[in-house]
C-alpha cells in the first residue's frame, strides 16, 4: 500500500481508507494530549497549596475530560456553568479530584447502553457566601437504608465491587476546605451529590496556574508498530517520546 501511494498508484478505495485510519490516529492523539494536559494541571500544584485561587468552572471542565469516556457510554452529559464564580482560596489537585471521583460515581450508577434515556448533569452557582457544585444522575439511585454510610471509607454499592473509597475520600477534601458535600437520593431515579464551598478573600498576588506548556514526556505502549510510530509522530511536536 505504501509503494503505491508514494508512486501515486493506490486506487480510490485504498486512499479512502488510509485517509479514514490517518483521520482516527490523528483524533485519538488529539484526545490524548488533552488529556494529558488535563492531569498537568491536576498535578503540579504544591503539597498544601491552600492559599492559590481556584476557578472551580475551570476544574469542573478538566474533571469532565478525564471523565468522558466513562460517560458516554452511558448518559449525555449536561452542563450548566455559572461563569460569574469568584475565585476560591484551595487546592486544585484535590478539589479536582473530588469532581473526578463524583463523575465518575454519576457514570457508575447508570448501565451503559442507554445513553438517549439518561443525563449526568453538573452545575456550578453563587450562592449567598458560597460556590455550590451539583452532579446529578438519572441512574439507579442508593438505597434508603445505605445512604446514611455513603461516605463511609471502605462502603461500597457498586455492583462492580469497588473498593468504597472515592466518596469518603472526596468528602474529607470538601471538609479540609471548609465545605459540605450532601447527597439525596431515589431508588431507580438516581441521586444528586452537592458540594457547597465556603467563599473566602484569596491572595491576590498569586496567579491562578495557567496550562504547563513546557516539554513533557511520554512513553507509549502499543502492540500494533504501526500506530505506535504514527502516534509517536504526532505527540513528538510537543513530548519527548519513547
Amino acid at each position: 500500500t505504501f509503494p503505491q501511494l508514494r508512486d501515486g498508484l493506490a486506487d480510490a478505495a485504498t486512499l479512502a481508507r488510509f485517509e479514514r485510519t490517518l483521520e482516527e490516529t490523528s483524533n485519538g492523539v488529539q484526545r490524548i494530549v488533552s488529556t494529558i494536559n488535563e492531569l498537568k494541571l491536576f498535578a503540579r500544584i504544591p503539597e498544601g497549596a491552600f492559599s492559590t485561587p481556584v476557578d472551580v468552572n475551570r476544574l469542573v471542565r478538566s474533571a469532565i475530560v478525564l471523565t468522558k469516556s466513562e460517560i458516554r457510554h452511558r448518559a449525555s452529559l449536561v452542563t450548566d456553568l455559572d461563569e460569574s464564580l469568584p475565585l476560591l482560596p484551595g487546592d486544585h489537585a484535590r478539589l479536582g479530584q473530588v469532581f473526578v471521583n463524583l463523575l465518575f460515581n454519576a457514570a457508575q450508577a447508570i448501565p451503559p447502553g442507554d445513553v438517549t434515556h439518561h443525563v449526568v448533569r453538573i452545575e456550578t452557582r453563587s450562592v449567598k457566601d458560597c460556590i455550590r457544585i451539583r452532579i446529578a444522575d438519572t441512574g439507579v439511585g442508593i438505597p434508603h437504608e445505605v445512604l446514611p454510610r455513603i461516605f463511609d471509607p471502605f462502603f461500597s454499592t457498586s455492583p462492580d465491587g469497588g473498593i468504597g473509597l472515592g466518596l469518603a475520600i472526596s468528602a474529607d477534601l470538601v471538609r479540609q476546605m471548609g465545605g459540605s458535600i450532601e447527597v439525596e437520593s431515589l431508588p431507580g431515579s438516581g441521586s444528586s451529590f452537592t458540594v457547597e464551598l465556603p467563599v473566602r478573600d484569596v491572595d491576590s498576588s498569586v496567579a491562578v496556574p495557567s496550562p504547563v506548556t513546557e516539554r513533557g514526556r511520554v512513553m507509549i505502549i502499543e502492540d500494533e508498530p504501526v500506530l505506535a510510530s504514527a502516534m509517536a509522530r504526532q505527540l513528538a511536536e510537543r513530548f519527548d517520546v519513547e
